[in-house]
């Protein structure tokens, strides 16, 4: 996700704590990676700052997006950005026939070859092109992708919260891809045919089924409550097993923040 994390963090940090270098700190990192407004991707950047190609995970590019929602409040063109991203988002999202979000961004082939020509670095999106044919017959990617489902969704429905008005929520790749997520709910929380993905599979979905169905978070409790309280698999909760460590288990604390007023049983 590159700087999506840290981002997010320093600017909840900055508004929190009133301390305006956490918040002109998350910007100037949001600032040195490049988008494209042709394809409406962003480009990675490497710790020295030097810009690679884009980002082709998808998830990547919708976290990183949801992240500079927090930034908002306090620099208008972030808000822009956001909003021709999610212009482009559904001719860069690519759905199975059921519903389920493919790993891969995919921008429309002509601007894309129109991109590489102007600057050959992109030339990994040409490798993006087959990949993405390949691994829509590959089993292990299905597997992955809904291991990702709600961690795609969860990010696209804290963008639908900061921006609700944006016409990519009435789309029908939106429709389909939560329609699925509901179909397959309890088989995505009990990992079945799944890789991968969130540790709170249940709380993510909790949150995304509040957002865009537009109901209390306290309607889905139970949703909750079963990440907290136990795993399908080891019947103990989230934030007790072994394999968890101290830094994991406060990033998965971080997670139950926006979820006020909840009383899990």
């Amino acid at each position: 996700m590159d700087q999506a994390s840290p981002i997010r963090a320093l600017a909840k940090a900055g508004t929190v704590f009133d301390h305006s270098d956490a918040i002109e700190t998350a910007t100037a990192v949001f600032d040195l990676h490049p988008y494209n407004e042709s394809l409406g991707l962003r480009e990675r950047v490497k710790i020295d700052g030097q810009a690679l190609s884009f980002d082709r995970t998808l998830n990547h590019q919708i976290i990183f997006a949801a992240a500079a929602t927090e930034l908002a409040p306090h620099q208008d063109t972030v808000l822009d950005r956001v909003k021709r991203f999610l212009s482009k988002l559904e001719s860069n999202m690519r759905l199975h026939e059921n519903g389920l979000i493919k790993h891969y961004a995919r921008p429309p082939l002509v601007p894309m070859l129109r991109e590489v020509a102007r600057s050959p670095h992109h030339y990994d999106m040409i490798i993006n092109e087959c990949a993405f044919h390949y691994y829509s017959y590959s089993k292990s990617r299905r597997r992955k992708e809904r291991g990702y489902q709600a961690v795609n969704l969860s990010a696209l429905s804290l963008l639908k919260e900061r921006v609700p008005d944006h016409g990519v929520w009435s789309t029908d790749t939106i429709s389909r891809s939560v329609d699925f997520l509901r179909q397959a709910q309890e088989e995505l929380i009990e990992g079945i045919d799944t890789k991968h993905g969130s540790l709170v599979q249940a709380t993510d979905i909790a949150k995304i089924r509040s957002r865009f169905e537009e109901r209390p978070i306290q309607c889905y409790e139970e949703l909750i409550s079963t990440d907290i309280t136990r795993t399908p698999s080891r019947g103990e909760g989230v934030f007790e097993l072994e394999r968890i460590n101290s830094s994991t288990e406060a990033a998965l604390v971080s997670a139950l923040a926006d979820i006020p007023n909840v009383d899990p049983r």
